[in-house]
């Protein structure tokens, strides 16, 4: 443990003695040991690709992240069956737009009021990720970096993605992950890892005074748009030994007129050398026009990019072969082809949540006279969804489970009641389905609702 956690704790606890007398011992304990939890540097490995991180320690929990196969995670605690793990600062926290005020190059956001930001969903987006991230929150006036912006349909910031910091307490940002998902590492595997960014650290190359000069190390791929000096670098690359002198243009206007997408190594009824350069190397006006139209589709609206990734890849795709493995070109067309294959698979999730959306709204009709009738057939005192709620986990404050029926004359889903479950029961693997309830049933005055605690629990048949 560091010195300077220790002699802050030591001034807290003689400050807060001399304030109020005397501190439990346990209480000292019990922070002694966080610190020291939050601080172990105890690796494991995931196993497996589209391991789910959670937001919490169950599986009715929401994932916040898919992992990869041989992602180191450090480990802080245990939980039941999953482990405590420190959070990759890549995957980030959301906070609300109203919660902050973004600096003008919108690079990092302040906090304007206490918050424990909101651990993010990785299907729901921002409007379902519900669950606190932090126990304490962090104070009004903390600066965070900003990885991501959200935006709506419409364009308007809805909030941020940012870095989540260590809190003013010490306090990391925590996920969960299952216990029988992790190996423990091999040797070497963890070395130079750095548990806040998710990424090994590199270390600094040191001179060799006598050593020949090396030579310059290959460009890294971009993440920005292409630029004018990228595609002039590009240009430099290409073999011109070949290539017949070509009239400029001038500055006089000149008609454009638009053709269908042909192969370039495919015989031209007229050829046009200032397009294609032979070997199959990539010119730069060729570039220019491939860069325009990604810009032009990235400014479309969702409906219309949807519709042009499929189209964008085939370009993007039918260029990549042309480029040399190694070269900086290649890695500019694979950073593009990175970008539109996860918008492509973002379009086909969202597709199939809609749809599955839709299936749901066609059999609810079907449902709801279902449950009638079986609630007629049998003594119940409530018959419905069961499913979690977002208020009442059991964390702060107790663990109820909504029960949810379709209303016959609006269509709609709400909720008639709770079940109270005893801490000797439990009814997890009955979340999502449609149950009949037996039990003592009391009524919440301010819910205005019945809350029921069962004798016994009987799922409909499905």
């Amino acid at each position: 443990m560091p010195t300077n956690i220790k002699y802050t704790l030591s001034i807290s606890a003689c400050a807060l003695t001399l304030a109020l007398g005397a501190i439990p011992a346990s209480a000292i304990s019990s922070a002694l040991e966080l610190v020291a939890t939050q601080d172990a540097t105890e690796y494991k490995i995931v196993k497996s690709n589209n391991t789910q991180l959670r937001c919490g320690d169950q599986d009715v929990f929401y994932a916040i992240a898919e992992l990869n196969a041989n992602t180191p995670l450090q480990v802080v605690g245990a939980s039941g069956t999953y482990t405590k793990v420190r959070m990759p600062e890549s995957i980030g926290a959301f906070v609300p737009a109203n919660e902050v005020d973004a600096s003008p190059n919108a690079k990092t956001v302040t906090l304007t009021v206490d918050s424990k930001l909101r651990a993010p969903s990785h299907l729901l987006g921002l409007s379902g990720s519900w669950k606190a991230l932090y126990a304490d929150s962090l104070k009004s006036g903390t600066v965070l970096s900003v990885l991501e912006t959200l935006v709506s349909d419409a364009g308007d910031t809805l909030g941020y993605r940012v870095s989540p910091p260590k809190s003013h307490t010490g306090e990391l940002a925590i996920a969960y992950i299952k216990t029988d998902s992790l190996r423990d590492p091999k040797v070497g595997e963890v070395a130079n890892y750095d548990p806040a960014s998710g990424q090994p650290v590199k270390p600094e190359p040191v001179a060799d005074p006598i050593a020949e000069p090396a030579a310059e190390p290959a460009a890294e791929p971009i993440t920005e748009p292409i630029t004018e000096e990228a595609i002039e670098e590009s240009a430099q690359e290409v073999d011109t030994s070949m290539i017949e002198e070509m009239d400029m243009p001038s500055d006089e206007p000149v008609e454009i007129t638009n053709s269908a997408p042909v192969d370039v190594n495919e015989p031209l009824d007229t050829p046009e050398p200032t397009r294609t350069a032979p070997s199959g190397l990539v010119s730069a006006s060729a570039l220019e026009d491939l860069q325009a139209t990604f810009d032009d589709a990235r400014s479309l609206p969702k409906s219309d990019l949807d519709e042009s990734l499929d189209e964008l890849q085939a370009e993007f795709s039918r260029t990549r072969v042309q480029a040399e493995d190694g070269s900086s070109l290649a890695a500019a067309l694979d950073q593009r082809l990175e970008w539109i294959d996860i918008r492509i698979q973002t379009r086909d999730q969202r597709r199939s949540i809609a749809a599955i959306l839709a299936s749901y709204d066609a059999n609810a009709d079907q449902m709801a006279q279902d449950i009638k009738a079986w609630q007629a057939g049998r003594a119940y005192q409530l018959v419905g969804h069961m499913t979690t709620s977002a208020v009442y986990t059991g964390e702060r404050l107790p663990l109820l489970y909504r029960i949810q029926a379709i209303d016959p004359s609006s269509g709609a889903t709400r909720t008639i009641g709770y079940v109270a479950p005893t801490a000797a029961q439990d009814f997890r693997h009955l979340l999502g389905r449609v149950v009949g309830i037996v039990g003592a049933m009391n009524n919440d005055d301010a819910l205005n609702l019945t809350i029921i605690v069962p004798d016994r629990i009987d799922p409909m048949p499905e």
